[in-house]
């Protein structure tokens, strides 16, 4: 999901192409459970030289912070280039609109499902989750979304008439001109200005969706009542692009917030095929793709290279995470970026024992310097084990893809600094001018400020495309986020999905030194910082993973 110069945001299907709230007591040694702080303090250390963090949990060589992204998240980053998210905590609610076409409506049964996946219980789709099980599981219970459904709304053309009929007409994006017919999937927002104004006309509350208050929705789920472009090829030809596919979008047009009688901005469009995916209609519903695109809707990237013609050529993440091929439960980057889990930061010689990330939300993060925000360079790693959200994916096949089958310890490159600078070039690429400081960064309110007086934009240097990358680091080979394999084999960044081999087990060992194909600069951080920490992997099984941590430096 990247910002173009047309000003949308993009989240296109991963597998076809392709929140203040309390956590479990954590795990650690006796020595550091001792010395563990019960009323959070505010600590400058050694590995925090300019930023200040507040902690409640501190022991030999390790500290867990009070709160993550304290001034700082997607939905921050967001409003500052006026590009509304979906806050990723608390309870906000969600308007979901059917969308019909003449000659496609929905049946009852289909209007049942579509419920049932976005709103209903994971025993209810009688085969995994729904949006908003997966959601409230998977933040543990951060993030409890709600939902209104509307009554469907029909638009007075068949598919193709509908297409054929605004191809020439044309919708303004920032200051230009621009025709349907040469940016198809635009045209959803017709079908969602439509739709939100029916909900009004009968008597519809739009105000309730507007969680934060800036009178704009927070987001729409629209859902359209024809197949899919693979499921129907007349779909296929350029003439429709990507219009009937699933991908989440931001309205190009300009629309005045109004905190009474709110419009929407941010959206999802799909077919009802999607809701069938990993289970034939009939036996169930599956919500995998849904999940996929709410997590742009949060305000995360794809992880895979979405680059111009470059589906599939390459899978820096190693695939197997739900922003990546729409499998399994989020991975711990993710995780930390919507403010979910509080890692364990290591700042010298300790000894952690981690419980299964899926369950806990354990995770530790490596870097000489952090900055207390997921927008920040450093390792990540938590016990990832085939249950919980995992279980299915990792039990059966979906859309050609498994997650792994055995527990073990994934550990994560990432790069998700942010970058300031003015707007895109001709080739959708941000030109970026530099970094925030990390002063800059955690105190993200008064600095976007300055920025947006300024005219600049801010927003993560590095992604997994390299086509997207901000234009003053192209070439670098940095990702947003590389797993980096136990095997050393660094095949992922040539496009091969993850497999079990890249799990860290017991009796493997990790140290910059010797994981360097996984780090551009060879030697140090992307950032040019040492990384002066080696990893012993104690005992690693399906329900703990004991890690020994030596700083070298």
């Amino acid at each position: 999901m990247k910002k173009i110069a047309l000003l949308f945001t993009i989240g296109l299907v991963g597998v076809l192409s392709s929140c203040d709230f309390s956590f479990r007591p954590p795990v650690v040694s006796s020595a550091e459970s001792s010395s563990a702080s019960a009323t959070p303090t505010s600590v400058e250390s050694a590995s925090v030289p300019s930023v200040s963090i507040s902690i409640d949990e501190e022991g030999d060589g390790y500290y867990r912070p009070a709160t993550v992204n304290e001034q700082v998240d997607f939905q921050i980053i967001g409003n500052h280039d006026g590009d509304h998210l979906l806050k990723s905590t608390g309870t906000p609610k969600l308007l979901v609109l059917p969308i019909e076409f003449t000659g496609h409506p929905f049946s009852a049964s289909r209007l049942a499902d579509i419920k049932t996946a976005i709103a209903g219980t994971a025993d209810e789709t009688n085969y995994w989750q729904s949006l908003k099980s997966y959601y409230r599981t998977s933040s543990f219970g951060a993030l409890d979304m709600e939902f209104e459904f509307a009554d469907p709304y029909r638009i007075n053309y068949t598919p193709q008439a509908w297409v054929s009929h605004y191809r020439n007409q044309t919708f303004t994006s920032n200051e230009s001109e621009i025709a349907y017919g040469d940016y198809p999937e635009a045209m959803p927002q017709l079908a969602l200005e439509g739709a939100v104004k029916q909900y009004k006309d009968r008597g519809g509350d739009t105000s309730q969706f507007d969680n934060d208050g800036d009178g704009v929705i927070d987001a729409c789920l629209m859902i359209y009542a024809c197949k899919d472009k693979k499921k129907d090829i007349s779909f296929s030809t350029p003439s429709y692009g990507d219009l009937f596919w699933a991908y989440q979008f931001s309205d190009t047009r300009d629309i005045s917030p109004n905190v009474d009688s709110p419009d929407a901005i941010r959206y999802f469009w799909a077919s009802y095929d999607f809701f069938y995916e990993g289970i034939g209609e009939g036996s169930g519903v599956d919500c995998h793709t849904l999940i996929h695109e709410l997590g742009h809707i949060l305000g995360a990237d794809d992880y895979y290279n979405y680059g111009s013609g470059s589906y599939d050529k390459a899978e820096p993440s190693g695939g197997l995470m739900m922003m990546s091929n729409n499998i399994g439960d989020h991975d711990p980057f993710t995780k930390l970026s919507y403010s979910w889990v509080r890692p364990y930061v290591v700042t010298g010689d300790c000894t952690l024992v981690l419980r299964p990330g899926e369950s806990s939300g354990d995770c530790v993060l490596l870097a000489d310097h952090w900055n207390g925000t997921a927008f920040d360079e450093y390792v990540i790693l938590e016990l990832y084990t085939p249950t919980g959200l995992n279980w299915l994916d990792a039990d059966t096949t979906y859309a050609s893809k498994r997650m792994f089958t055995k527990a073990g310890v994934r550990m994560y490159h990432v790069d998700a600094r942010l970058a300031y600078g003015e707007d895109w070039d001709s080739s959708n690429c941000f030109m970026g001018e530099g970094y925030l400081s990390d002063e800059e960064t955690a105190d993200f309110a008064a600095t976007s400020q300055r920025y947006t007086k300024a005219g600049k934009y801010i927003l993560p240097a590095a992604t997994n495309s390299a086509t997207y990358d901000a234009t003053f680091i192209q070439g670098k080979g940095y990702e947003l986020i590389q797993i980096i394999q136990a095997n050393k084999v660094n095949s992922t960044r040539r496009g091969n999905l993850s497999t079990n081999a890249d799990l860290f087990e017991t009796g493997d060992s990790f140290d910059l030194a010797s994981y360097s194909v996984f780090f551009p600069e060879g030697s140090t951080l992307n950032n040019g910082e040492a990384l002066p920490y080696s990893i012993s992997f104690d005992e690693v099984n399906s329900t703990s993973a004991t890690l020994t941590f030596k700083k070298t430096a």
